[in-house]
């Protein structure tokens, strides 16, 4: 059935719900003329849903309903009509193909998957998108028309387009700006080179191992505490020096909770119960300080995956206005932890390898 008449049938059954359609979608997908002028980058095309889908109330905190019009041409995502008794609508897009009670099904899919249910990959996510449909539509026009106008020919699309008409220009420009200086930064950054730390600041060990896996600090202390391969070892984050060390017992690892990631301590950090995190994605907590009280902070970016620079910026320093003040202090191409001590006095920078310790004198 072509589009404008399934537009008339769904007219009618939103007359028999209550419901007003927005004038402009109805205009819209009726006209051949008007939606034949939308080309798509990925082969996205107009169609509509047989039927409303009831959206549960306790998504919206009202009675809505779902009307499917457009869909990738692989249904990765589908974008739906959403209007309410008042007429009031919105656009949103989803990752599944809707149909009335999938909700149901989906929690029963929930019930029996127990455990097994994935939210990431099972469940049904909804993003807004544009709150009116000739917001939306605007959007996806100008911006497949400006990718189909800068792109070079190609063989599916061997002629060249006309320039950018001024609208499209002025789209592409806002949102170009932020992207130009992104690029403009992580070249900056990728130029740098590891240095000293800026006073007062020094590195007091570096040490290497053939599987780091975790460290922490102890409660209100510069101890660290450090898990590798073979042993559980403690050092001063002051002066970098070994404090104690335990080797693994292959028949007890009741000293690590895998629910809390903690770890108990040896020597100076007895008994103590010591947040760890560390490289293995299971053991990355983030139980660390990336600022001292008296403003020096620690950042790791990646300009370019997977190289991971660690920087270290004195007080009231900028990372847009004052990237010049910052100092790479490690470069990893691993993943790779860093932060500082609970005092403030000691840093550290972690990957699976290499331990770097970091610290100042003690302020007065």
């Amino acid at each position: 059935m072509p589009l404008p008449a399934q537009v008339a049938v769904i007219e009618e059954k939103a007359s028999e719900l209550g419901l007003r359609l927005p004038p402009a979608w109805v205009q819209f997908l009726k006209s051949a003329e008007l939606f034949c002028r939308i080309r798509s980058v990925t082969c996205c095309y107009f169609e509509l849903g047989e039927s409303f889908i009831p959206f549960p109330v306790e998504q919206t905190g009202e009675n809505g309903y779902l009307m499917l019009f457009l869909s990738d041409s692989q249904s990765c995502i589908l974008w739906y009509l959403y209007i309410n008794p008042a007429g009031e609508h919105c656009i949103i897009s989803s990752n599944r193909r809707l149909y009335p009670g999938i909700f149901e099904d989906e929690q029963t899919e929930k019930e029996n998957l127990g455990e097994d249910w994935d939210e990431e990959w099972d469940a049904i996510h909804f993003h807004f998108c544009a709150s009116s449909f000739e917001e939306f539509i605007y959007r996806f026009w100008v911006e497949n028309e400006i990718w189909f106008k800068v792109q070079p020919p190609r063989r599916f699309a061997p002629h060249r387009e006309d320039p950018l008409l001024a609208a499209q220009q002025a789209y592409a420009e806002h949102y170009l700006s932020p992207v130009q200086y992104q690029g403009k930064l992580r070249r900056q950054i990728r130029q740098m080179i590891t240095q000293t730390p800026m006073s007062p600041w020094q590195l007091v060990a570096q040490l290497d191992f053939m599987m780091l896996d975790s460290v922490g600090y102890g409660r209100g202390s510069d101890d660290i505490l450090l898990i590798n391969s073979t042993s559980r070892q403690v050092y001063d984050g002051l002066t970098g020096n070994q404090l104690a060390e335990v080797r693994h017992d292959d028949t007890d690892d009741s000293w690590f909770d895998p629910v809390t990631l903690s770890a108990t301590g040896i020597g100076p950090l007895q008994d103590q119960a010591i947040a760890m995190s560390g490289t293995d994605t299971d053991i990355q907590r983030g139980e660390f300080r990336h600022y001292t009280e008296d403003g020096f902070v620690l950042w790791k970016i990646s300009p370019t995956w997977p190289d991971y620079r660690i920087l270290l910026s004195p007080p009231n320093a900028s990372l847009q206005e004052n990237l010049e003040q910052f100092i790479q202090v490690a470069q990893c191409y691993d993943a790779a932890v860093c932060g500082f001590s609970p005092t403030g006095q000691s840093f550290v920078v972690v990957n699976t390898k290499k331990l770097l310790i970091f610290s100042r004198p003690p302020q007065r």
